[in-house]
């Protein structure tokens, strides 16, 4: 397996979003062709309207869904509801900004090991918590239920309108995507 997965993260907007049947968000993304078969515990293969679910940019993208390749394949995984909201970041993410003086928080991954709930902006000194602080929206997810499709990098794909709109009619609540990855 490679030190670092690129995935594309759905997410609700509303990162302490639960789903109030652990059935419902799979249920949806089986029914509208997203995923298929499952492979391992909470991963699945992709399912046969994958491509057309998603918006791949450039004109010819490679994408590699043989499971025997590890988890260095496209697929889903929709991951056991967490406590509270995950944080998962793409190793490129600039630093955050204090939500009340826009301050620059350097320094803040030297941080993650140790699970800080809240980071202090070295100028006003205001603790905030990592869900407060201004990041760039797309390179960062906050959330206690994600759906992570596995190595799709930044700027790769995008979810169209109907994936992201399907997946609000049926929990209630608004989804977006952002680009992270594992073993940063």
């Amino acid at each position: 397996m490679p030190d670092t997965c690129f995935l594309l993260a759905l997410s609700a907007v509303d990162q302490n979003f639960v789903p109030g049947d652990k059935d419902l968000i799979p249920g949806f993304l089986a029914e509208a062709g997203l995923i298929s078969t499952p492979w391992r515990g909470r991963r699945y293969l992709a399912g046969e309207h994958f491509l057309g679910l998603l918006s791949f940019t450039g004109c010819s993208p490679f994408l590699n869904f043989d499971a025997d390749d590890g988890l260095g394949f496209c697929h889903i995984e929709i991951p056991e509801v967490s406590d509270s909201p995950q944080f998962l970041y793409h190793p490129h993410l600039p630093d955050p900004l204090c939500p009340d003086c826009r301050c620059q928080i350097r320094g803040w991954k030297n941080t993650i090991p140790d699970a800080p709930e809240s980071l202090r902006c070295p100028q006003c000194q205001r603790d905030s918590v990592l869900g407060a602080l201004v990041w760039r929206q797309r390179l960062v997810c906050f959330s206690r239920a994600p759906v992570l499709i596995w190595n799709i990098g930044e700027g790769e794909a995008v979810p169209t309108m109907d994936l992201l709109e399907g997946l609000q009619g049926v929990t209630g609540t608004a989804w977006r995507y952002s680009y992270v990855s594992t073993g940063v």
